[in-house]
């Protein structure tokens, strides 16, 4: 994926407002139990003049559910680059590509979207924000138990004051990585909204030596995931030392011993990380600011909208 319009013109674009554009955050998934919070968030978009509700992540590609493209007339091309993409029944993830005009945050841009296959693991799923249109934002997620909202700013025209934590991204592959330490291994995974945990692929379970995991029911595309909680002396999750949390739920995706089953599979940091932190991402200069700490989840009865 590749930017669709210059960015000078977003900039202009954003400029005639002097505010930071708050969006209100609904929850699309995810509830708030004791200790962990996995709530995934979605944002409006608009789309032929019509609002809905796609999953805020900031990384791989914008998507849109086939049925929605469909009911939208939107036309849907073959897509080389989606073709070899399955999931655990063999199925293709993707039935191709369509493009058209997309307004998020007060900017309309002409988006090329991949078409998601309609299947049990993204039931209700109208589209994904991806990387070509988050990064062009710098975006501060503040997520509050009863009013979560996300802060949207030109990228790179200001910075949060006295942050607890300044940390590095590096900017590749049409993704935000980041660097995270476990058991003294360190590896670069991605940042991941649209996760409800860490998620841990082949190549981290080997590094992390991740031998085994309690097999649940979860739907995914990648099949029955298994999940590990880090909870020994040493299975801190470190992203700086001022930043190590304890008692993080890892999503096992995959075979480390076989990787080629999974090519799609990619280790990210996920909402039961991330909610745990009041920040703010800058992809133009590749910053994350940890703001604050949020305070200790306690359980809901049902997710906050």
């Amino acid at each position: 994926m590749r930017l669709l319009t210059p960015y000078l013109l977003l900039v202009l674009c954003l400029s005639a407002s002097a505010e930071d554009q708050v969006i209100p955050l609904k929850v699309d998934s995810g509830v708030i139990e004791a200790g962990r919070d996995t709530r995934i968030f979605n944002v409006p978009v608009n789309i032929r003049g019509d609002e809905h509700r796609f999953i805020w992540a900031c990384g791989g590609w914008t998507t849109i559910r086939e049925s929605l493209a469909r009911d939208l007339s939107l036309p849907i091309a073959e897509d080389d680059e989606t073709s070899g993409y399955t999931d655990a029944s063999g199925h293709p993830m993707f039935v191709g590509r369509t493009r058209m005009p997309l307004s998020f945050g007060g900017v309309t841009q002409n988006v090329s979207m991949k078409v998601a296959r309609d299947a049990a693991y993204n039931k209700g799923l109208a589209g994904i924000i991806g990387y070509d249109v988050a990064s062009r934002f710098q975006w501060e997620l503040n997520p509050d138990p009863k009013t979560p909202t996300l802060t949207l700013r030109v990228a790179g025209t200001s910075r949060p004051v006295n942050p607890l934590a300044t940390l590095s991204l590096r900017d590749d592959a049409d993704n935000l990585w980041i660097s995270v330490t476990v058991r003294n291994s360190k590896v670069d995974v991605l940042l991941a909204p649209q996760l409800s945990d860490i998620q841990a692929a082949p190549d981290m379970q080997k590094a992390w030596d991740i031998e085994t995991g309690k097999g649940f029911d979860v739907p995914s595309e990648f099949g029955l995931l298994r999940t590990r909680k880090l909870v020994g002396a040493r299975d801190f999750v470190e992203l700086s030392t001022e930043v190590r949390e304890t008692g993080c739920t890892v999503m096992l995706v995959g075979d480390k011993d076989h990787p080629e089953r999974t090519p799609g599979a990619r280790s990210g940091l996920g909402q039961s990380f991330l909610n745990r932190f009041h920040y703010c991402v800058d992809p133009r200069i590749g910053k994350f600011w940890i703001i604050k700490k949020m305070s200790p989840t306690q359980p809901t009865t049902r997710p906050h909208a």
